[in-house]
């Protein structure tokens, strides 16, 4: 099954010559997914054809004291202690770790 996002490769000539060729045959032999390439085309040069509306300047202003507020309210979560404190005070009493020799 061809799905929307080959489609749009499809359309913008984004594909290698073999999907290209897979697709082209896939819409030369259903219509409704000729079809529905037609939806997804005309989809997009309706969004493309929307102006541009700039963003006022106190709703950006709002935005990044907005912004600058959350960052300096985030807390770095601790990590979780790995050792209990009376484990710590038993190894630190037992003295050195002792390694096995090997015999040579």
């Amino acid at each position: 099954m061809i799905n929307d996002d080959e489609l749009l490769l499809y359309h913008y000539r984004e594909l290698d010559a073999a999907d290209r060729a897979r697709i082209g045959a896939a819409l030369a032999a259903q219509p409704e997914l000729a079809q529905r390439l037609q939806s997804l085309v005309a989809r997009l040069d309706a969004a493309a054809a929307i102006p541009e509306v700039p963003v006022p300047a106190e709703a950006l202003e709002r935005w990044r004291v907005a912004l600058d507020h959350a960052a300096s309210q985030t807390r770095v979560a601790q990590a979780p202690r790995r050792f209990s404190a009376p484990l710590i005070r038993l190894r630190a009493n037992a003295g050195p770790p002792t390694v096995p020799r090997a015999s040579v």
